[in-house]
């Protein structure tokens, strides 16, 4: 709503892929701008850091460790871990968590997008890694859903605005990163661990 309130005539044409694939139609000349992690390889393009945002355990509230108000890494030995697929940021991250903590990889429930891994988080099939934000927007008012912090190393991912450095929209793109910024990080104040720990009732 702000970023429509300045600029009323903006229009923004949104797609969601894997992350491999955002960066190849960027370079390609198929998108203007992403929103995205940081590529590993920022060869020709300017990576624009916008804020931090972390990653929390989403599972279903009947799963016992919903009775915990934070989640070791040893809680997850034997959980079923369900992920994206492969070519996403998260599904990495993913992927590397099961296998530290000696969890069940279900490779063959791979989502194709949050919103499908929430509705098997719900169902009971397993538990997965969510960014703040979309936990914010979409799984906190699930009573199906339970939402935990993890104690891990790094337990975020840096968001950025990134475009060609050829881009002729440099200016605008520095606008729209000053805005998105602003709104992230405003919205990331309000979401806590406290907070979630509220609105999600733990079954006894």
């Amino acid at each position: 709503p702000e970023l429509h309130a300045a600029h009323p005539n903006l229009r923004l044409y949104i797609r969601e892929l894997r992350t491999v694939d955002l960066e190849t139609r960027l370079r390609e000349g198929v998108f203007d701008v992403l929103l995205s992690t940081r590529p590993d390889d920022i060869t020709g393009l300017v990576v624009e850091p916008l804020f931090q945002e972390r990653l929390l355990l989403g599972l279903a509230s009947d799963n016992p460790l919903a009775n915990k108000k934070s989640i070791a890494m040893s809680d997850l030995a034997n959980e079923k871990v369900l992920t994206l697929e492969s070519g996403h940021y998260l599904s990495a991250r993913v992927r590397g968590l099961a296998q530290a903590a000696h969890a069940q990889l279900l490779v063959d429930y791979e989502g194709t997008s949050l919103d499908g891994l929430r509705q098997m988080v719900g169902l009971g099939m397993g538990v997965s890694l969510s960014p703040a934000l979309y936990v914010h927007a979409e799984m906190i008012a699930d009573d199906a859903i339970a939402v935990r912090d993890i104690k891990i190393d790094d337990a975020a991912r840096g968001i950025a605005l990134i475009w060609r450095k050829n881009s002729p929209r440099k200016e605008h793109f520095l606008r729209l990163a000053k805005l998105l910024r602003a709104r992230g990080k405003a919205l990331l104040s309000d979401l806590s661990a406290k907070s979630m720990g509220r609105r999600q009732t733990a079954r006894k």
